[in-house]
């Protein structure tokens, strides 16, 4: 067994801690779904790089937490919080972001192909250079977001 720590982006505290197997493929990905099953608060996580591929965070508490180049592939954030979340060049293909509140995120460069986005509140979230190719964006509230 292996010890996984979510740590704070700015104080590095520990945020969430658990144990994994050691032949485990994606250890972070089991730490985040068992933080996220337990909703444990993830505030300001640093995921930086994080595979996160498939993995089911519906309903993270995921506030200003920074995943900038996370791969988040087909992963179900239904309903998750990401309010001021930093996603800049994240890889969010087909991810499942329905009622997700991306509100002031950064999605600078991000991929957005095929995600489904529906009901999801982008306020004021800055999608500069995001690809938002097949992108189902259906009732999403793009309130001053930035486009360009």
């Amino acid at each position: 067994m292996k010890t996984i720590e979510i740590r704070h982006r700015i104080t590095v505290a520990v945020l969430y801690s658990c144990e994994v197997v050691d032949d485990d493929q994606q250890p972070i990905r089991t730490a985040i779904e068992r933080a996220v099953k337990t909703r444990a608060n993830l505030t300001r996580a640093n995921l930086t790089d994080a595979d996160l591929t498939d993995a089911d965070l519906a309903g993270a508490y995921l506030t200003d937490a920074n995943l900038t180049r996370a791969n988040l592939t087909d992963a179900d954030l239904a309903g998750a919080n990401l309010a001021r979340a930093y996603l800049a060049r994240a890889n969010l293909t087909r991810a499942y972001l329905t009622d997700a509140d991306l509100t002031d995120a950064d999605l600078t460069d991000a991929n957005l192909a095929g995600a489904n986005l529906t009901d999801a509140d982008l306020t004021d979230a800055d999608l500069t250079d995001a690809d938002l190719t097949d992108a189902d964006l259906a009732g999403a509230n793009l309130a001053r977001a930035y486009l360009a």
